[in-house]
Order: structure tokens, then C-alpha cells, then sequence
């Protein structure tokens, strides 16, 4: 696989770099802060025993609640389908059954 900006070893000329969409840093900085949160929120709720009906089952935080619960790994689908949020902003973790 050729890089952008490498030079291709068969035609030995430079790839034209392509263009992506750029979010601004601090954009991404709070989200990921947001997403830190959750996770956080996830630790006291497991603490708290909040997490035991979930027990055996993936749960999906968002804004420091749980807003999906599946059985198996697709609890992001299902967690953006029910908020209309973007799968990859959620928490996710599977809820041990102790």
C-alpha cells in the first residue's frame, strides 16, 4: 500500500493528496471529554450497583445514563438508531455477571 505523497515504485510520480474533512481540534477535544465522562459515569454506576440488571449484557452510556442494553456487540447501532446519535460518541462495556 502507497502512502499520500509517496512516490509510487511503478510510475515513480507523486500520489495527489486527497482531500478530508477536518473537525477542529477542540471539537474532537470535547468529545472525547464527553466520552471520558461517560466512562467515568460507568465506574460510579457499576460502584453503585446500578449496573446489575444488566448483568450478562453490553450497555451503551450517553450523557452519564445508559440508553441501550444488548446482547451482543451491535449495542452501538442500536444505541444511535433509538438517539439519533452518532454510534462512535457513545460508552460502551459489557456488565460482568458476578
Amino acid at each position: 500500500m502507497i502512502s499520500i505523497g509517496t512516490k509510487d515504485p511503478i510510475t515513480n510520480a507523486m500520489e495527489p493528496a486527497t482531500e478530508r474533512e477536518v473537525v477542529p481540534n477542540d471539537s474532537l477535544s470535547e468529545i472525547r471529554a464527553a466520552i471520558l465522562r461517560d466512562y467515568q459515569a460507568i465506574d460510579l454506576m457499576y460502584e453503585r450497583g446500578e449496573l446489575d440488571r444488566y448483568a450478562g449484557r453490553y450497555v451503551a452510556v450517553f450523557e452519564e445514563r445508559v440508553v441501550a442494553e444488548s446482547e451482543d456487540g451491535s449495542i452501538r447501532n442500536r444505541a444511535a438508531e433509538l438517539t439519533g446519535v452518532d454510534a462512535d460518541r457513545f460508552a460502551v462495556t459489557f456488565v460482568e455477571p458476578w
